[in-house]
């Protein structure tokens, strides 16, 4: 039995040493599926040797690549773990690949995948999906070389980082598709965005964001037109570009612009808003920047205030301008200042994004100033450390200017999907109507009306989008558009709980009444009773299958009555209590057989009334 178990101890262990040993590279894959097997092969026919050489056919490109035909590559699921890359470089293999699918391998690192991608200059298409890839050593960060044709990069269910993979967009100047599904992703850090401002799309669906302001973090890439978010549990959805408009920012007298007041010292100055959440933008170069932007806190809901706050841009003189510094030794004074200084209240964030290539790093500065748990914070007049100074003025046209670079958020965004998020009330769906560029919008399968049917929840997201012109993926007409706001007064008219734009809607429309609910299949029978009056007396009663079609009931009564089809004639007299007043009723001819008998409404205790033509004939 010990001898038994130890011979499968060690056939497992060979396997394991074979599995370990045996790897599969690129090049491997490659050659194993588009390989011409260039191979001899040997036949011996009635004694005659014959040696059969295939050859590739010779190359129209004129390269010598052994796969320089090769435009789409795709190596799915073949066990890939490196590069294997020849001596001679791909360019000897195949230089000329446009699309590449390495999706479900088993690449592991950045060091293997880059130098691979960068020896295939016409590369535009990457799928890496499903190869759970490290970044070991910060090997994308200390990567030097850029891929400049590569404009979608698959990164579906890597793991890969967000931050790896903002910087891995670094050198993708090209980039336009960005797929980052499944990735775990809960928390979108916004350092570095300028990274990504060239990408068009981005597909993150599946991950775990479940706040809206993760999302918001991308307000500001310039170029982003579609975003897909199916599958996160996102919610909270706002969008906030108007609070920024009328309140972070005003250019009125100075009396009224007036942020601070004079304190005790003539050489201090203090806040006078009561509760103000300030970002700071400081530039760490000798020249402490061009501007400080004090802005209002857009991702914070501000409390009611008995007076409105102003906020203002402040224009900052550099070092070399301030009158304050006369001499290098107050100038380096001041900025060992600078560096021992610890403002009050200061919680540190990450920029949006800065561009770089000034030469000088900038950074963020979230400031909360509550007068109403503490005294205001005084800021030394003397232009040192991180005061403000109180000869600072205010300037418009860097205001002007700032806006025209960063413009409003989500500005070129057409395309947004929501689908399976947790958006879940008007108020949200609401948020859509102020994105300034949006058009397509799918809100498939979120907890919101779904008490209601599809069709019915489709015309109150159309009433209530206007500036949408495709829903789901169909596009919403000019009829339908007014057929759907119609409908959504008539839902909403006798509700207490209206959504706001329920005005201005009906302005539009005027005051509709709800639509009277008419069952027509409500007395519909597929059976009944009916009694059959031949020349004007009952000969017989039957249960009819009213689907049936007259031509049919026709065959039956000729065949009962021993009559030619063209014989007679059949009416319908509707003498049923279901019918009403039967005063009222006529005999009503039964034509075209091909009607069904449905269509004369016919109910139990109905009578058909045949007439004979013959008969007729001889009563005149």
């Amino acid at each position: 039995m010990e001898t038994c178990v130890e011979i499968s101890r060690q056939i497992a262990s060979l396997e394991s040493e074979k599995n370990n040993v045996y790897k599969k590279s690129f090049t491997d894959a490659l050659r194993e599926k588009y390989g011409s097997g260039d191979k001899d092969c040997n036949y011996i026919v009635d004694g005659v040797f014959i040696n059969l050489v295939v050859g590739r056919s010779p190359s129209k490109n004129g390269s010598d690549a052994e796969f320089a035909h090769l435009r789409n590559v795709v190596l799915s699921q073949y066990e890939i773990d490196y590069a294997g890359i020849p001596i001679r470089g791909l360019s000897a293999l195949c230089p000329n690949v446009i699309d590449l699918d390495l999706s479900s391998n088993l690449l592991s690192c950045w060091s293997e995948i880059l130098p691979l991608i960068a020896q295939l200059p016409c590369l535009k298409f990457v799928n890496l999906s499903h190869n759970k890839i490290n970044n070991h050593n910060h090997y994308i960060q200390n990567w030097r070389a850029r891929l400049p044709n590569l404009e979608n990069l698959v990164l579906n269910s890597t793991n890969v980082k967000w931050e790896d993979v903002v910087q891995l967009c670094g050198h993708l100047p090209a980039l336009k598709d960005l797929h980052l599904c499944q990735n775990g992703y809960t928390v979108l850090d916004c350092t570095h965005l300028d990274k990504i401002q060239r990408v068009q799309s981005i597909w993150m669906n599946d991950n775990y964001i479940n706040s809206w302001f993760e999302i918001w973090k991308l307000r500001y890439l310039p170029n982003l037109k579609s975003l897909v978010l199916s599958g996160n549990p996102v919610d909270e959805l706002f969008y906030h570009f108007e609070q920024l408009e009328e309140t972070s920012y005003s250019f009125e007298t100075p009396e009224k612009q007036e942020v601070f007041s004079e304190a005790s010292s003539p050489h201090e100055t203090k806040l006078k808003s009561s509760s103000v959440r300030r970002k700071l933008l400081m530039d760490n170069s000798v020249s402490c920047g061009q501007y400080l932007g004090v802005f209002n806190d857009i991702t914070e809901k501000c409390h009611s205030r008995s007076q409105n706050e102003e906020f203002t841009v402040i224009s900052c003189k550099t070092w070399s301008d301030s009158d304050s510094l006369q001499d290098a030794e107050m100038k380096q004074d001041c900025e060992e200042s600078q560096m021992e200084s610890e403002p009050i209240d200061i919680n540190y964030k990450n920029v949006i994004y800065s561009d770089s290539s000034n030469g000088s790093s900038k950074q963020e500065i979230e400031e909360t100033l509550d007068a109403s748990s503490c005294d205001s914070p005084r800021f030394n007049d003397s232009g040192c450390g991180s005061s403000i100074s109180s000869s600072f003025i205010i300037n418009e046209e860097d205001y002007l200017c700032d806006q025209k670079v960063l413009g409003r958020p989500f500005e070129k965004l057409h395309t947004l999907c929501l689908s399976k998020t947790s958006v879940s009330g008007w108020d949200q769906v609401a948020q859509l109507r102020k994105f300034p560029a949006l058009k397509s919008v799918r809100l498939m399968d979120i907890p919101f009306l779904l008490d209601i049917s599809s069709e019915e929840r489709r015309k109150l997201y159309i009433a209530s989008l206007p500036n949408i012109s495709c829903l789901n993926g169909s596009e919403v007409t000019l009829t339908e558009k007014e057929k759907a706001e119609r409908q959504f007064l008539r839902y909403y008219c006798e509700k207490i709980d209206k959504p706001v734009w329920f005005c201005e809607l009906e302005a539009k429309h005027g005051k509709l009444k709800p639509l009277v609910d008419i069952d027509l299949g409500a007395r519909y029978q597929r059976w009944a009773n009916i009694i059959f009056i031949y020349n004007g007396l009952e000969i017989f009663s039957e249960r009819l299958h009213v689907v049936q079609s007259v031509g049919k009931l026709r065959k039956h009564i000729a065949k009962c009555l021993s009559l030619s089809l063209n014989g007679f004639k059949m009416y319908h007299f509707p003498c049923s209590p279901e019918h009403g007043d039967s005063e009222m009723s006529e005999l009503q001819e039964l034509r075209l057989d091909s009607l069904p008998l449905s269509r004369f409404d016919i109910l139990d205790q109905d009578e058909i009334h045949i007439h004979d033509n013959s008969f007729l004939c001889l009563s005149v």
